[in-house]
Order: structure tokens, then C-alpha cells, then sequence
């Protein structure tokens, strides 16, 4: 009898092991986790990251950068962690994500919380924009992965004793070498090597953040590392000698016998949400899981189109689908399109939906741009993106509203600014003020943004005299209609086609000032090259800043021309004298192969 009941639960053990882990969810205020490892051990890691959020929190004296989303991530046995490991010798990693972060670890780590203040740190670094090297990054997460709390105080530097004998017996390696170490780095990859990175970069952070003779540079070390200055030449700036005394400094240092810790008065916060376990959702296990093990673009691409198949409401594996495309060098429109009409509303995902919907359908970048600014009002970069989109849809006048609704600007976004705000008004008409807001752009222009400043110089300077000498058709307004790659209002007139060649009516007279209302056609000026009448309609082949377009003459009589004369333009076929043109189109139909738009206006002789 008791045999057999051995047996029986043997084989129930047995059943058990080889079945499917056990996925839960838990939340709290600020954190999801999904875990295998069951809901005691589950809540416990959840409270230690509500803890550790809270400390960064307080240290910083700001919630800003802790916004982004981050999922935790916890496997029950090592066994299961081995398929989703970072490195052979991780027992835990952070991985940061376009839209999403993740922290993954193990249950079996004797204490998670030194685990999750070593993570955490990596995330903190990332979004709030500091930027420092591979072993700073390493040496500061260890260090503060030593925080203890009591009461109302907090100990953060004790000793790691498992890394101080390491130091002490293992070979020492160069202080030059570990400044060194990248992410391609043997040093930060192989399991032989990496012991020394990572024990090295924490005791040179230990020493230069707590001992008494570095302690007092190191906020001055600070701010030339995150200026970009290099390691080395930060160190020595700083501390006044070379990289290799410093060395010898930092191996006398560990063999010490007493070393400090900072006490900081502070008490943590409990933690605060439901924190109750619920069964986790199939479709976001299999994409977590996707988004954790698919390392090879192609296999995570095949896989996140097999998951869409399977769940295709799930808007955020569209979205993904969108990425993993992109990734590769293909087109993820059609992608995030999906997981937008299926309420997808990240605001990454929104940025980046836009910003490439924008080159190929105004209208909808506008749209879903709109809706970034609404989620995110006081971000710069969102208010830039959606006027640039307005000013290529034609709509100058929001456009000119959205950018007077930035009111404070960081140097690295203020030339896009003051570019998008030169633009707006040579395109409106207000050449005065685009000559101010060019004035401002070449501030803070880059040695990229030369080509265009120089058009744009050269294109007001012609616009100005064209409306000093008062010639028809070339008045202030009408002149600083053009701009690049953006929506203009339709042409007036037109004339009946006549003959073979396709002939084009001159519409005579100024142009009015473009309407804020909705324009119907796009615009890109450039330089005609070439006619191509093999097979009617001819098609016109003209050089742009994105390279030969082709535009097809599909209604001759419907397309009005400006810059050549009076009545109407004969247009030889073949090559042409390169005049500089302005072409005034509309999208092609679906499928229309090899052509980049249907004419509707052309304006020649314009610099």
C-alpha cells in the first residue's frame, strides 16, 4: 500500500515537472509582473521594486523618467530562465524596449531586492538621460545594489565580500582596459572575463563616490562624463593625476581594512495597488515571451507574424510586427496602421507612426499626431513633430500654432524649431519672419543642416527681390508659396489640350495666399530632367532632394502652368535644359507602379 501510493505521488511529481509552467500577473501602483513562480514569491519581488522605485524616487527629488512602462518578468527555476538569459552568467538583465522595458530574473536568487536595485538603476540611468560608460553604468548598479533600509535611515556602500576577495586573489586587470569596456566588449560578455569588469567597475565607483580623497571630485567627474567627456581624460581632469596612479590608488584602497557607506535620512514608502494574482493573459505571455527569446530579427519576425495570426485584435503585436519590419529595413506602415485602427495609443508608437506616416499621407500624420500631443502636452519633441506634418499637409497655420505653443526649448531641439518656424512663414508668406527664425536657426544648425539653410537663404533672397520688382505672378505671397515637400492649395484655370504633345495652360496673375483650410495637392520642387513619351501619358523625370521622381501628365488639359509665358507650353520629349521646377501633384492610385504622382500644376523658373 505504501508502495503504491509512492508511486502514485511519484508520477503525479513526474507530470507536474513536465507541464507547462503556470503564468500569473500581479500589479501594483507603479509595476506589472508576470511570474511562474507562484503568488507568495511573486508579491515579495513586486514590494521589493515598489521599494526600490521609491529610493531613486527620493534620491532624485523627481518622478520624471519613471514614466515608462516596465514590465518584471520572473521564471520559477533556473531551468526555465535558461531559454530567455541574456548571457551565460546572468541571473538576472534589463532590457530596455521602444515601448516597453523589462527586467527578467529568477525566483531561485537567495535575495531579489539587491537584484532589483541593480536593475532598476539601469532603467533610471536610461530614461532620465544619463549618459555614462559601460563600467560607471555597472560599477553605480552594484553600489547601490547594497542598500539597506532601517527605520528612517538608509546604509547604501557596505562591502561586497564575495567581490573584495575576488579582487585581492584574481588577477588584476588594467584600470586603461575596464574604462574601455563597451557592449561588444569580451569584457562584458564572456564569462571568464566579465568577473574582473564587473568587480573592478564596482570598486572604483565604491571608491571614487565614498572614500575621503576622491569623494570631493566626484560631482565635478560627473558632470564632465555626462558632457562626453572620456573616461579617462574625466579622471584625470579631476583628480589631477594619471589613469595609472589611480590604478595603483584603487588597489591600495581594497587592501584596506576600513571603508565608508552613506547613511541618507529617508524612509520608504509601502507600497500601495491591489497586488492581487490573476491568471496572466494568453496573448501577452506568448508576446512577452517573443519580445524576451526571439534574438534573431528574422526568427522574432516570424514569430510575431504567427502571433498575429492567432490574436490579430491584439493591437500591441501589430505594433511589435511594425517594429520587427522596420528593424529589417522593410516598411512597417501597413503594421502599425493595424495596431492603431485597433486602439494602439503608446506614445512611442504614436511618435513613430507619424513621423513616417508624414512622408506618405499628411492627413493621417496629422491625426495621429494630434493624439500624441494630447497624451503628452508638455513633451517638445510631439508639438515638433505634428507641425512639421501640418506644414508638409499644407495647413500653415497650425503649424505656426503648435510651434507658438512651445514656449521652452532645450539646445539640442532648438534648431528643429527654429527650422520648422523659418519654413512655416516663408510658406505663409511672411518672409521677414523667416528670415529672423533662419537668423535663429543657424544658431544651433548642424554641419547636415547646411544644404537647407543655404536653399532656404537663397530661395527668400529671390522671393524678396521677386516682390520688390513687382512682377505679376511673383509678389511677396505668391513667391513664398514654395517650400519643400509640402501641401499647397489647388491652381485656378485651365485650357483644353491640343495636338499630340501634352500642352499646358498658363494660369495668369498672382496667387492668392494659400487658406489655413485643408489643401488638395502635395508639392516637391526640384530640377525637370526628362520626358518620357514612349507610351502615353507622358511622364516627366525630375531630380528632388529625395532622389528621381517620376510624375505622370495623366490630364494635361486639367494641369495649369505658371513661369513659361502666356497661352499655352509645348513640352518636347527627351531630355530636357534642367530648369528648376516646382511640381504640384496627387498621390498615385494604389498599385500604380514607378510613379511618385498625378500632376496637377507646374510652376518653372523658380531657384
Amino acid at each position: 500500500m505504501i508502495a503504491g501510493r509512492s508511486a502514485l505521488v511519484f508520477l503525479l511529481l513526474a507530470l507536474s515537472a513536465g507541464a507547462e509552467p503556470r503564468w500569473i500577473e500581479m500589479k501594483s501602483d507603479h509595476f506589472e509582473i508576470m511570474s511562474t513562480a507562484g503568488e507568495k514569491a511573486t508579491r515579495e519581488i513586486l514590494v521589493d521594486f515598489e521599494r526600490v522605485r521609491d529610493f531613486f524616487v527620493q534620491t532624485l527629488g523627481k518622478s520624471k523618467g519613471f514614466e515608462h512602462p516596465l514590465r518584471v518578468v520572473v521564471f520559477r527555476t533556473r531551468k526555465e530562465f535558461e531559454e530567455y538569459r541574456f548571457k551565460e552568467f546572468s541571473a538576472a538583465y534589463y532590457r530596455p524596449g521602444a515601448e516597453r522595458d523589462y527586467i527578467v530574473l529568477t525566483a531561485t536568487l537567495p535575495d531579489t531586492f539587491p537584484v532589483a536595485l541593480h536593475e532598476y538603476f539601469h532603467l533610471v540611468a536610461k530614461h532620465t538621460g544619463i549618459k555614462i560608460p559601460s563600467w560607471l553604468n555597472e560599477g553605480m548598479a552594484e553600489l547601490y545594489s547594497t542598500l539597506e533600509t532601517g527605520g528612517e535611515k538608509v546604509l547604501v556602500g557596505r562591502m561586497i565580500a564575495g567581490r573584495h576577495a575576488a579582487l585581492l586573489t584574481d588577477r588584476w586587470v588594467p584600470l586603461l582596459t575596464i574604462l574601455d569596456v563597451d557592449h561588444n566588449s569580451p569584457y562584458y560578455n564572456e564569462k571568464s572575463k566579465a568577473s574582473s569588469f564587473y568587480n573592478e567597475s564596482w570598486a572604483l565607483a565604491h571608491m571614487l563616490c565614498l572614500s575621503k580623497e576622491y569623494r570631493p571630485g566626484f560631482d565635478g567627474f560627473l558632470k564632465l562624463i555626462t558632457k562626453g567627456v572620456g573616461s579617462r581624460e574625466a579622471l584625470e581632469k579631476t583628480y589631477l593625476k594619471p589613469v595609472e596612479a589611480i590604478d595603483r590608488d584603487l588597489q591600495t584602497y581594497l587592501r584596506g581594512t576600513s571603508f565608508q557607506a552613506l547613511q541618507i535620512n529617508m524612509r520608504l514608502a509601502k507600497p500601495g495597488g491591489p497586488m492581487a494574482p490573476v491568471q496572466a493573459d494568453p496573448f501577452r505571455v506568448r508576446f512577452t515571451l517573443v519580445e524576451l527569446g526571439a534574438r534573431d530579427p528574422a526568427e522574432r519576425r516570424k514569430q510575431l507574424q504567427g502571433l498575429v495570426t492567432d490574436f490579430p485584435n491584439e493591437a500591441e503585436g501589430h505594433a511589435a510586427l511594425g517594429y520587427a519590419e522596420w528593424a529589417e529595413g522593410g516598411d512597417p506602415l501597413e503594421a502599425f496602421r493595424k495596431a492603431y485602427q485597433r486602439g494602439h495609443r503608446a506614445p512611442q508608437f504614436l511618435s513613430d507612426f507619424g513621423r513616417l506616416a508624414e512622408r506618405t499621407d499628411p492627413e493621417e500624420a496629422v491625426a495621429v499626431l494630434t493624439q500624441l500631443v494630447e497624451l503628452q502636452p508638455a513633451v517638445v519633441s510631439a508639438k515638433l513633430d505634428l507641425a512639421s506634418a501640418l506644414l508638409r499637409h499644407g495647413s500653415t497655420g497650425p503649424a505656426l500654432a503648435a510651434l507658438r505653443q512651445i514656449k521652452r526649448v532645450e539646445p539640442e531641439e532648438a534648431g528643429r524649431l527654429f527650422r520648422l518656424t523659418a519654413h512655416t512663414h516663408a510658406r505663409m508668406g511672411s518672409l521677414k519672419e523667416a528670415q529672423v527664425a533662419l537668423s535663429q536657426w543657424k544658431q544651433y544648425a548642424t554641419e547636415a543642416d547646411q544644404t537647407d539653410i543655404a536653399r532656404l537663404q537663397t530661395y527668400l533672397e529671390h522671393a524678396e527681390r521677386a516682390a520688390a520688382a513687382g512682377t505679376a505672378g511673383a509678389g511677396p505671397q505668391t513667391a513664398a508659396r514654395r517650400t519643400y515637400a509640402t501641401e499647397l492649395p489647388a491652381p485656378e484655370g485651365a485650357s483644353a489640350e491640343d495636338g499630340g504633345r501634352p500642352r499646358l495652360a498658363r494660369q495668369e496673375g498672382g496667387v492668392v495666399r494659400p487658406p489655413e483650410e485643408e489643401p488638395k495637392h502635395l508639392e516637391v520642387s526640384g530640377e525637370f530632367q526628362f520626358l518620357d513619351c514612349q507610351k502615353p501619358p507622358p511622364v516627366m523625370v525630375v531630380l528632388t532632394v529625395r532622389g528621381k521622381q517620376r510624375f505622370l501628365l495623366d490630364k494635361p488639359s486639367d494641369i495649369s502652368i505658371r513661369g513659361l509665358g502666356t497661352g499655352t507650353t509645348d513640352l518636347s520629349c527627351g531630355p530636357q535644359k534642367r530648369v528648376a521646377v516646382r511640381v504640384e501633384y496627387e498621390k498615385p492610385a494604389a498599385g500604380t507602379a514607378g510613379i511618385d504622382g498625378l500632376v496637377r500644376g507646374l510652376v518653372f523658373g523658380e531657384e
